[in-house]
C-alpha cells in the first residue's frame, strides 16, 4: 500500500514539473514576442506648436530609432494701417503667414535628444495692402482732391517652395505619452516678388517695383523658432 502511494506521489510530482516547465516556456515565449513587437512597433504623435511662423499642428511618425517624419502646417494673420507723412492716406497692411511642410528628423544616438532636421515647405504667405488719398490739397492756386492724388496697392510674396534646415532638442515622437520639443532653423524663401499698382498723381510710384525688389532681395532667409507639445499614440 505504501509503495503504491509513493508511486502515485511520484507521478503527481512529475506531472507538476511538466506543467511548470510548460508554463515557464510559454511565459518566456510571450515575453519574447512582446519584446519583438515593441521593437518593430513605430508609434505616431500629434503636436500643437507655436513659433515665428505662427501656431500650427503636426502629425509625426517614427520610422526607426534614428529617423522621424512629420507633416504639418502653420497659419498666422496680422493687420495694421500705415500713414505716409504729409499725405492724408491710410494704407492697409495685411500679413498672412501660411505654410504646409514635410520634415525629416535625424537623431544622433539612442537617446533621441539631439536631432538635425531638413525638409521642404509649401509657402502661401503674402503681404498685401492698399490705400486711397483723401481730402483736398491746395498747392499755390491749384486745388486737388484725394481722387486726383490717386490710390496705391501692393503685394509681396516669397517663393512657393522653400527648403528648410535646422536643429532640434527633444524627440518629435516621445517615449512617454506627453513630450516637449524645440526647433531652430532657417527657411530659404528666395527673392520676394513685388507687385505695385498706383493711379492719379502717384501713378509713377508703380515704376519703383524693381527698386523695391532690389532693396528687399537680401531678405531671403526667414528664421524659424518653435516649441511643440506632443501627444504620442
Amino acid at each position: 500500500m505504501a509503495k503504491k502511494s509513493i508511486k502515485q506521489l511520484g507521478l503527481l510530482l512529475a506531472v507538476l514539473c511538466l506543467y511548470v516547465t510548460a508554463y515557464t516556456q510559454t511565459a518566456t515565449a510571450t515575453e519574447e514576442v512582446a519584446e519583438e513587437v515593441n521593437k518593430t512597433e513605430r508609434p505616431m504623435a500629434i503636436s500643437l506648436k507655436i513659433g515665428t511662423s505662427g501656431p500650427g499642428l503636426e502629425l509625426s511618425k517614427q520610422v526607426n530609432n534614428a529617423l522621424d517624419v512629420r507633416l504639418g502646417s502653420t497659419y498666422f494673420k496680422y493687420q495694421t494701417t500705415l500713414t505716409p507723412p504729409n499725405l492724408s492716406m491710410d494704407v492697409s497692411m495685411n500679413l498672412q503667414s501660411q505654410t504646409a511642410y514635410l520634415l525629416f528628423d535625424f537623431y544622433n544616438g539612442n537617446s533621441r535628444l539631439l536631432r538635425f532636421t531638413g525638409g521642404l515647405a509649401y509657402n502661401l504667405s503674402s503681404i498685401t495692402g492698399d490705400g486711397q488719398a483723401e481730402g483736398t490739397y491746395t498747392m499755390n492756386t491749384l486745388t486737388v482732391t484725394g481722387e486726383d492724388i490717386g490710390s496705391i496697392s501692393y503685394e509681396i510674396t516669397p517663393n512657393t517652395i522653400n527648403p528648410y534646415i535646422g536643429v532640434g532638442l527633444g524627440s518629435i515622437v516621445p517615449k512617454k505619452k506627453i513630450g516637449v520639443s524645440f526647433d531652430a532653423g532657417l527657411l530659404y524663401i528666395g527673392r520676394p516678388d513685388v507687385n505695385l499698382e498706383a493711379t492719379g498723381f502717384i501713378e509713377p510710384t508703380a515704376q519703383q517695383e524693381d527698386l523695391i525688389r532690389s532693396n528687399i532681395s537680401n531678405a531671403n532667409i526667414f528664421p524659424v523658432f518653435s516649441t511643440q507639445i506632443t501627444y504620442r499614440f
